[in-house]
C-alpha cells in the first residue's frame, strides 16, 4: 500500500491541481474512519456524521470536469487510486496496533519499508527491461534528497502507528488530515500560485470544514 500510494500520488500531482490532489488524498481518512467506527465500535457522533455528508459535497464541486477549466480525466484515476491506497495504509496501521505487540511498533515500520525497499526495486527492474528508461541521472543529492524523504516517512509512521493505538481513528485520522489539507491548500495558492475558481473554493473550502466537524472531540 505505501508504495501504491507513493507512486500514484506523485502521478496526480503532477497531472492535477496540488490543492485538491491533497484533498482528495486526505479524504481516503474515511476509510480508516468508517472500519475504525463499524469493526471497532469507536465513536462516529453526529459531527462526524455531518463531515461526512459534506465530504461527498465537497468531491461533487471538486471534480467538475465541464468548459476550459475542467480538470484533466487522466488526473482522476491517480487520484482516486491514492486515495484507496492512503486509506487502506492506515486501515492496516489501525488493525495492527489492535491485534499486534505494542511495543513492536520500530519492527512493524522496519518490516513494512522493506518489503517496500523490494517491492521498488522489483518494478524498477521490470520497468528497465521494459525499455523504459530513467529521464534524469541518480546525482548524490537524488540519493540525499530520496534518504532523507526515507528517514522523514519511517518517523512518521512510527509516530503514526503509535498515535492509532492510543486514539481513537474516528478522532485521529479527520484531525491529522484536516491540518494537512488546510496547510498544503494555502501553499499551493501561495507557492504554485494556483488558480481556483469559484466552484473549487467552495469545494475547498466545504471538504476544510467536513474535516474539522469530523475532528470534534467526543
Amino acid at each position: 500500500m505505501s508504495v501504491l500510494f507513493q507512486m500514484t500520488y506523485i502521478q496526480a500531482l503532477s497531472k492535477g491541481p496540488v490543492s485538491l490532489t491533497v484533498l482528495i488524498n486526505n479524504f481516503g481518512m474515511l476509510i480508516p474512519v468508517f472500519v475504525s467506527a463499524l469493526v471497532f465500535k469507536e465513536p462516529f457522533t453526529g459531527w462526524r456524521i455531518a463531515g461526512t455528508v459534506l465530504t461527498g459535497i465537497s468531491f461533487l464541486f471538486n471534480v467538475e470536469m465541464t468548459g476550459s477549466g475542467g480538470i484533466d480525466k487522466r488526473w482522476l484515476v491517480p487520484a482516486f487510486a491514492t486515495f484507496t491506497a492512503n486509506g487502506l495504509l492506515s486501515v492496516t496501521q489501525k488493525v495492527y496496533t489492535v491485534v499486534g505487540v505494542a511495543n513492536e511498533i520500530g519492527g512493524f515500520v522496519c518490516s513494512a519499508y522493506f518489503a517496500a525497499t523490494v517491492l521498488s526495486g522489483l518494478i524498477y527492474l521490470g520497468l528497465s527491461i521494459s525499455g523504459q528508461k530513467k529521464t534524469f541521472r541518480i546525482k548524490p543529492k537524488i540519493i540525499a534528497s530520496a534518504a532523507l524523504i526515507g528517514i522523514i516517512l519511517g518517523l512518521f509512521q512510527a509516530l503514526n502507528t503509535y498515535a492509532a493505538g492510543v486514539i481513537d481513528g474516528t478522532l485521529l485520522f479527520p484531525a491529522y488530515n484536516g491540518g494537512v489539507t488546510l496547510l498544503l491548500t494555502i501553499i499551493g495558492v501561495l507557492l504554485f500560485c494556483e488558480r481556483l475558481d469559484k466552484r473549487r473554493w467552495i469545494g475547498t473550502g466545504t471538504g476544510i470544514i467536513a474535516i474539522v466537524l469530523m475532528s470534534i472531540p467526543v
